[in-house]
């Protein structure tokens, strides 16, 4: 169980996405094919305004879940962000 310094959740309510981006990572490490994580790590990026570094890990994720939507969206306004044609 995490504790509540450890929980990415809290961190992204509280604006603190770095440490969420962090804390996503690790749980990434413990399980690499959770594509619900990597989402998480996504939006962390994302809201970090890390647009380049999200990119890839929606691409990632979308490719494992099961209605890729929402995540391909992301991609393409992390995209936008960066001034990428889509």
């Amino acid at each position: 169980l995490q504790s509540a310094e450890e929980d990415p959740g809290k961190a992204m309510r509280e604006g603190r996405y770095g440490d969420a981006e962090r804390i996503y990572r690790q749980l990434l490490k413990q399980s690499p094919n959770d594509a619900r994580l990597e989402m998480n790590l996504g939006l962390a990026l994302f809201s970090g305004k890390k647009y380049k570094e999200a990119i890839p890990v929606f691409e990632r994720a979308a490719k494992a879940l099961p209605a890729p939507g929402p995540v391909h969206f992301m991609a393409g306004v992390s995209r936008l962000k960066l001034q990428q044609p889509c």
